[in-house]
Formats: structure tokens, C-alpha cells, sequence
């Protein structure tokens, strides 16, 4: 018994003593400050999102968004991945015709990844017919710079300014 304690103190303190790093580590280095260029590239993915959202092009919209891709759209479940994400725009496109402005209200980069917040206003027609539903929303996007120096949206979570009918609010 005595031998198993030498054993696990021996141990405590092999991994105490080595996951201390080195006396003369330096600090990391200072994430890279966000450039008019970074801001005015996720600026331009917002046009070109918010375009192929008014033109229904899931195409179009699929190619601003990594392979592996995170939207959480509201009240629904997530869309993990570029295929989940292309069915679920494609089936809204299917039945609606969208009309919507964005105006970003913030990007901040660091590094590879960026984020950005955002406001929408817009109106949806059922293409069966019936009334037009008018929204407002807000959502943040998170953007990863590509090999190639461009941005894709990697995680897109938005939600309602409008609380659903029903809840008395």
C-alpha cells in the first residue's frame, strides 16, 4: 500500500512539475486587430447573402458557407453542415418568396475567425398565396477565413425582434 502511494504521489507531481512550462516561456502573441479590408470582405459576404436570399439562389447562398457550417435558425432545429443547410434554404425558397435588408451593425476579426452582428427587416410571401408575413430579426454570424483569404460563414444563429403569437408578450 505504501509502495502504491509513492507511486501516485510520484505521479502528481511528475505531471504538476511538467505541465508548467518553462520559466522563459514568452506570452502569446496579440491576435491580429480587425482591418478595413477584413471588415469590408464579411461586409460583402452580407451583400452577397443577403442577395441570394432575395434572388431564392440556394446556390448562391450554400457558397458563402464553410463544409461545415452551424445555422440555428429559430424555432427550428440546427442545420449542421452545407447540404443540411442548402435542404432547409431550399424548402423555405420553395415556398416563399423572401424580401429582406440587412444592415450589420458590427464585425470584429481576430485572426482567421471574425464575428458579426446584425439586424434584418423584411416580408415573406407565401408563393400558394395568402398574406405576406412582416419581420423583424437580429443575428450574429461567426466567418473563418478561407485558404484562398476569403470568408465564409461558419456558424449563422439569428432570431425574432417579435415574440410568436400566443405567448402574451
Amino acid at each position: 500500500m505504501k509502495s502504491h502511494l509513492s507511486l501516485v504521489t510520484l505521479f502528481c507531481l511528475t505531471v504538476a512539475v511538467t505541465s508548467c512550462g518553462p520559466a522563459t516561456e514568452q506570452p502569446a502573441p496579440e491576435p491580429e486587430a480587425t482591418t478595413a479590408a477584413d471588415v469590408a470582405a464579411i461586409n460583402r459576404v452580407h451583400d452577397e447573402y443577403t442577395d441570394a436570399l432575395n434572388a431564392g439562389d440556394a446556390a448562391a447562398y450554400v457558397a458563402l458557407l464553410t463544409e461545415d457550417v452551424f445555422v440555428m435558425p429559430p424555432n427550428q432545429p440546427a442545420a449542421i453542415g452545407q447540404e443540411a443547410s442548402r435542404a432547409r434554404i431550399q424548402r423555405l425558397f420553395d415556398q416563399n418568396t423572401l424580401e429582406i435588408a440587412r444592415s450589420v451593425k458590427e464585425v470584429v476579426v481576430v485572426g482567421d475567425w471574425a464575428f458579426s452582428r446584425h439586424t434584418g427587416t423584411g416580408t415573406l410571401t407565401p408563393k400558394a398565396g395568402g398574406e405576406p408575413t412582416e419581420f423583424r430579426n437580429k443575428g450574429m454570424a461567426i466567418f473563418q477565413r478561407q485558404p484562398d483569404g476569403s470568408w465564409k460563414i461558419a456558424r449563422y444563429i439569428f432570431n425574432s425582434n417579435t415574440p410568436p403569437s400566443g405567448t402574451g408578450q
